[in-house]
């Protein structure tokens, strides 16, 4: 997995709630180089040993608090940006996603880290 988020670090600033809706993000396909330089992705696969991503279904951006890990023992808002199932050479299948604090920044985890929300609750305030 390629992280090129830091190369473009005015992408990843903060993010009003009123406005989640409007974050960018990538929908029905797996995320390129150039999307996340361009902020719609957190990541992108490197596919050349013959591994497979796909895009998981489901709508972006979504609200989600990310629950996986030492540092995130209360939960953290975060806006899903990006889904992608991995598949390895060895069958092993992951759901790897992408997000953004609302304070700025942009994280990787996996799918079941997160627990999604339809819309913003208590915690995003």
């Amino acid at each position: 997995m390629s992280d090129a988020a830091s190369e473009t670090p005015n992408l990843w600033g903060p993010i009003a709630v009123a406005s989640w809706q409007a974050t960018p993000c990538i929908r029905g396909r797996v995320a390129t180089e150039a999307d996340v330089k361009g902020g719609t992705a957190v990541f992108y696969l490197d596919l050349t040993e013959g591994q497979d991503s796909r895009p998981f279904d489901l709508a972006l951006p979504r609200c989600a608090i990310l629950t996986g890990g030492n540092d995130h023992e209360h939960g953290v808002p975060v806006i899903l940006i990006q889904v992608e199932t991995s598949i390895n050479n060895e069958n092993q299948v992951k759901n790897f996603a992408g997000y953004r604090p609302l304070a700025g920044g942009n994280g990787i985890c996996l799918l079941h880290e997160l627990e999604l929300l339809k819309e913003p609750d208590a915690r995003f305030t």
